[in-house]
């Protein structure tokens, strides 16, 4: 992935005025796993995306998109993420 992706996560989350640790409290996580995140050392299970979705008030395809992922077969809207 490239340097533009892994700007991108740090952006939604900087757009949503959160600290990596404050993000990491809300996910259940760690700060570590939130830099892990951000730098694409590793990558969030789905359930993780959906609350990243949630807390960065996007939808699954920008934050997946944010992570360098084709999200050419992800729905449009969020409405998934509010049933989830």
């Amino acid at each position: 992935m490239s340097a533009v992706n892994q700007v991108d996560l740090m952006s939604l989350r900087q757009e949503a005025g959160l600290t990596q640790v404050e993000l990491a409290r809300r996910l259940g996580v760690t700060d570590h796993t939130i830099r892990n995140w951000e730098k694409s050392r590793t990558l969030p299970e789905h359930a993780q995306v959906i609350a990243l979705a949630r807390e960065f008030r996007k939808s699954l395809r920008v934050v997946y998109s944010s992570m360098g992922f084709d999200v050419s077969d992800v729905p449009l809207d969020s409405s998934e993420t509010q049933n989830a």
